[in-house]
């Protein structure tokens, strides 16, 4: 904007080449013709713009700016669908898949692709860094805690459902650990945060479910595997309050309301108590019609094509 160019290095991926087609900044385009017809090309500018108008120089200010038109694709109900390459997948054990992907160098990351129809093409509206299935510690039927790889999905899921404010319910399969903290007296307390709405959240501050579709007769039923796409702070984060605040904008969408939840489950941990109670589950918009998600396989890389089916972990290592 105006000269100026944002880093994004830490969030967008840095190893892929633009896509074919891809739709320019839009908001770049219409900041420069704002500020250029202000006459902000430059700070100075701005500034001696902004002295010249008095104390309060923004306060009444009403300017009609022209802005570059709308692309043709742009509409209240655009035809959207989205896409997740998986990249380079490593099945390996956590210290080996590090180990390889050392080896390799350069690794492909996932990534996250919105397009739009537009016409008999495809106009890829952004695309971005995500995360897929790695592993994650488990509580097994027996007490153990182990390390499970959690998959992404592999092929076409949809997203229904907007879940805005999520609570996070724990599965029974999760260690209790995960969810305690010591406090500084030494006693051990909920955290809250992890479940509670709030941006620090497991799901953040909102979450869309890929539900597959399954027919049956002339009956459908909609799978949920426990995939979501969701904000918090190592999935899509501010990208995702962003997605879906354009595809409420943008997507036809009936509004359901708070979703009750009548979540309780009582933990156990040395010798104390502690009680989870969740009342309500979030805030429900259905999309109508869903829009279709792509989870491509990606390559797998390293040395195993699927992943044991456990790791035992030392015994020390369960406790936190």
């Amino acid at each position: 904007m105006q000269g100026r160019e944002l880093d994004l290095s830490g969030f967008a991926p840095a190893n892929h080449e633009a896509l074919p087609d891809g739709a320019g900044d839009l908001v770049d385009e219409a900041t420069d013709a704002a500020a250029g017809a202000l006459g902000w090309s430059s700070p100075d500018a701005a500034r001696a713009f902004l002295l010249g108008r008095g104390d309060k120089p923004l306060a009444a200010l009403r300017v009609a700016v022209k802005l570059p038109p709308r692309p043709a694709y742009y509409s209240s109900n655009m035809e959207l669908r989205v896409e997740i390459d998986r990249g380079d997948v490593f099945y390996d054990a956590p210290g080996v898949a590090a180990a390889a992907k050392a080896k390799r160098g350069a690794v492909r990351r996932p990534t996250f692709v919105v397009y739009a129809k537009d016409g008999a093409r495809e106009v890829p509206l952004v695309r971005w860094a995500t995360t897929i299935g790695g592993w994650k510690k488990e509580r097994t039927e027996e007490g153990e805690v182990i390390l499970k790889y959690k998959e992404s999905d592999v092929g076409t899921r949809m997203w229904r459902q907007i879940i805005a404010a999520p609570a996070w319910m724990r599965p029974d399969s999760t260690p209790e650990t995960d969810l305690l903290k010591e406090n500084q007296d030494g006693t051990v307390a909920l955290k809250r945060d992890l479940i509670q709405p709030a941006y620090r959240n497991a799901y953040g501050l909102v979450m869309m479910i890929h539900h597959e579709e399954s027919r049956q007769g002339e009956e459908t039923k909609w799978l949920d595997h426990g995939i979501r796409t969701h904000g918090s702070g190592h999935r899509l984060y501010n990208l995702a309050l962003r997605l879906s605040g354009f595809l409420l904008a943008h997507r036809a969408t009936v509004t359901k309301g708070k979703m009750r939840a009548g979540y309780s489950r009582t933990l156990e941990h040395e010798g104390e108590t502690i009680q989870v109670d969740v009342e309500d589950r979030g805030f429900l918009y259905e999309l109508d019609p869903p829009v279709p998600v792509t989870v491509l396989r990606g390559n797998v890389a390293g040395e195993a094509d699927k992943p044991v089916s456990k790791i035992e972990l030392p015994a020390d290592t369960t406790k936190g």
